[in-house]
This record gives C-alpha cells, sequence and structure tokens, in this order.
C-alpha cells in the first residue's frame, strides 16, 4: 500500500471518528452535524433574494463556499475507506 493512499485513508477514518457516519452517530456528533449543515445553508438555494428582493451574486458566492466545506465532510465520511483509488503518478 502507497504512503499516499495510506494517509488518505487515516484522514477519511479520522473525519468518521469526529463526525460520525449517517448510520452511526453519537447524540453530539449529531447535534454538530445538523448545526452545520443548517448554517452552511446546505438545503437552502444559493441564489436567494435580500430584503430589497435583489438578487447578489457577492451573497451566492459566499454561501456556495461556505457550502463546500460542509460538502466535503459529508463526501469524507460516506467515503469507503477500502475503495480508495490509486493514486495516478506517471512513472518515468
Amino acid at each position: 500500500m502507497s504512503e499516499e493512499k495510506n494517509e488518505q485513508q487515516r484522514l477519511i477514518l479520522a473525519y468518521k471518528a469526529v463526525f460520525g457516519t449517517s448510520d452511526q452517530r453519537t447524540v453530539y456528533q449529531d447535534m454538530v452535524w445538523r448545526d452545520l449543515n443548517r448554517r452552511n445553508g446546505v438545503d437552502l438555494p444559493a441564489f436567494r433574494k435580500d430584503e430589497n428582493g435583489a438578487y447578489d451574486p457577492v451573497r451566492a458566492a459566499l454561501t456556495d463556499g461556505m457550502r463546500q466545506s460542509f460538502l466535503n465532510i459529508r463526501k469524507m465520511v460516506s467515503a469507503d475507506v477500502e475503495k480508495l483509488e490509486k493514486p495516478n503518478a506517471k512513472r518515468k
């Protein structure tokens, strides 16, 4: 097993230890998970009207950026450690 793959597996396992998985979370992990989901606007559209009824593209970009960190966490905790792809390293 390559060092890079081993490091990626350890990172995935660390994410799972901190955030749990969809079918196995402690009460506290579930509280944090729901809070992150709410704070990062994962279930809300990126483009929303402001108090004047206008769309703000800067706000949309910020919302999308915040959402990306949460989506990365979700990707890591749902990853299958045993099925990691081999790195694309070309030998000369």
